[in-house]
């Protein structure tokens, strides 16, 4: 999906269940294979739950390639800076493998020398923003204002309780190059947000920027 498809799917759910309802934001859950599948691409249908089929095969190994992880990482990046009730599922914040129930139920892995090291990255991103939600309640509480969008960036900004958060990330193939621009026409690999941040910012593929 498209980030600026996702981006109006977002605000057509919030305005569905309207502003008093408190919603849980989750990404995995003990009845569907383990959220690094799908990170990974080896899932390609979002709605596929447990079943017979995919329970205990031996079929979900733990992947191995770092950008699973940092998709997986951008999944927490919307779940943790949007309102509601962030929930995460045991295993996670590491991208534990796993298929259908009850093979997404596998024992959890306090040694970290058993992790590899995009597990160990990840965890880090979920530790940081979870130690961000927790300093600026607008982030569980406010006003989601997406300020720009297309197939591969969003930026939003998130208003209310006396104090704003800029959440700007890019999970694109390539790195790219997003700021504001002095003239209306902005230059080659370059968008220009209304009201973006005043410096531009250079970030990698599939990386997170987080200002206030």
């Amino acid at each position: 999906m498209r980030l600026n498809d996702f981006a109006g799917w977002l605000d057509d759910n919030d305005r569905f269940y309207g502003p008093g309802a408190l919603m849980t934001t989750w990404i995995g859950n003990h009845d569907i294979p383990r959220a690094i599948h799908f990170a990974s691409g080896q899932i390609g249908d979002c709605r596929q739950g447990s079943h017979p089929g995919n329970s205990w095969t031996g079929d979900y190994p733990q992947p191995g390639d770092a950008a699973a992880y940092e998709r997986l990482g951008l999944a927490f990046v919307v779940a943790m800076t949007n309102p509601g009730d962030s929930l995460i599922h045991y295993g996670d914040e590491v991208g534990l493998a796993g298929g259908g129930d009850p093979d997404n139920r596998r024992m959890m892995p306090w040694d970290d020398a058993a992790l590899l090291a995009p597990q160990r990255s990840l965890r880090a991103t979920v530790q940081a923003l979870g130690r961000i939600r927790r300093e600026n309640k607008v982030l569980g509480r406010g006003r989601r204002i997406t300020l720009g969008a297309d197939d591969d960036t969003w930026v939003y900004r998130m208003s209310g309780c006396g104090d704003a958060r800029l959440p700007s990330w890019w999970p694109s193939t390539a790195p790219m190059r997003r700021g504001t621009c002095a003239s209306s026409s902005p230059g080659p690999g370059e968008t220009c947000w209304p009201t973006a941040p005043s410096r531009a910012e250079a970030l990698p593929a599939r990386s997170t920027l987080v200002l206030r």
